[in-house]
């Protein structure tokens, strides 16, 4: 047991060194993200979604017009799909950058608002995802 305090604080005292005191305070969050295959970084929510691209911008597209978000652009090519919209109850902007990674695997970005607001990004995160089903 003793060992194990030991190596945990050798690693967060490693930590503290390479990164500052941000990756201590974002450690949690980070694990949490990372169990469920998103990362949310500078206002943006990043993950993948184990579908093409068409079908990665479809289910953003419906995603977003459930959430209320009137989609004002939308622009696809072979390798890249930005979705815009505002949000209807407060005219925050959002925006998804779909990159295709793999025939069936899409990199996903979502932003909401200005400065990111990532609880509303994972909300949006999970309807496109119950989208894909």
């Amino acid at each position: 047991m003793k060992s194990v305090k030991i190596c945990l604080l050798a690693i967060s005292c490693l930590a503290l060194v390479l990164y500052g005191c941000g990756a201590l305070i974002g450690a949690g969050a980070g694990a949490a993200a990372g169990a469920a295959g998103t990362k949310y970084a500078q206002g943006n929510l990043e993950t993948t979604y184990p579908v093409g691209l068409q079908q990665a911008v479809k289910a953003s597209q419906n995603a977003m017009q459930q959430s209320q978000i009137q989609i004002t652009d939308t622009r696809v090519d072979p390798t890249k799909a930005e979705i815009e919209g505002t949000r209807t109850s407060d005219g925050a902007p959002v925006k998804i950058i779909l990159t295709p990674m793999a025939p069936n695997s899409t990199k996903a970005d979502i932003r909401v608002g200005k400065l990111g607001d990532e609880n509303a990004a994972r909300v949006l995160n999970r309807m496109i995802f119950e989208g894909l089903k």
